[in-house]
């Protein structure tokens, strides 16, 4: 389980963060100018500093739980990088809107509760019926979640296939969350 729930701990806290980075930050949006998406990006990556740290705590339990590590942890930074740049594409996106309608955070913390009994943290995917399989593909987190497992706890390869949807839908969102960003921030100090 914990090598489930610190990932989604890494993404829930830079996620709830990351929404309402802009506007905790408005007094200093009002009086220098600087490239505002240093602010999101700052936000999701001072979190993934956090979660490499605990990783750390991680790689004991596995060490002394006996499972070990195998060669299939050189997968982990690649697993890693397509969920962050998952998290940025959302922070970015979610910290523009937050702006315009200051409610987004209240919801967030709720599909983030949701997002937490739909994504297999304390359960295992292969629980579900086979007819509900889709439903883990079609959640992000579901798929990075189990990539971990097998690269950390099952010794295997992760699903290429998921895993790499995932990777270029995480990159092409990044692309356009970041552009409807840059399109946003020209009236948020009005908005402020």
């Amino acid at each position: 389980m914990i090598v489930a729930l610190i990932p989604w701990n890494f993404f829930t806290t830079a996620v709830q963060t990351g929404t309402g980075c802009v506007v905790a930050n408005g007094n200093i949006l009002k009086k220098v100018y600087f490239p505002r998406e240093i602010i999101p990006i700052s936000i999701t990556t001072s979190q993934l500093v956090n979660f490499l740290i605990t990783c750390l705590i991680m790689f004991v339990f596995i060490l002394f739980s006996g499972v070990g590590f195998s060669i299939h942890i050189l997968l982990l930074p690649l697993i890693i990088l397509i969920q962050f740049l998952l998290t940025l594409a959302i922070n970015f996106i979610l910290s523009a809107l937050t702006v315009y309608a200051h409610d987004i955070d209240h919801f967030v913390s709720v599909a983030m509760t949701l997002g937490f009994y739909a994504t297999p943290i304390v359960y295992l995917s292969s629980m579900l019926p086979a007819k509900f399989q889709w439903a883990m593909h079609a959640n992000p987190m579901a798929v990075l979640v189990e990539s971990y497992r097998s690269v950390l706890y099952y010794h295997q390869l992760p699903d290429f296939f998921w895993l790499g949807i995932w990777g270029a839908i995480s990159l092409i969102g990044v692309i356009i969350c970041y552009k409807i960003f840059k399109k946003l921030e020209k009236t948020f100090v009005e908005e402020l």
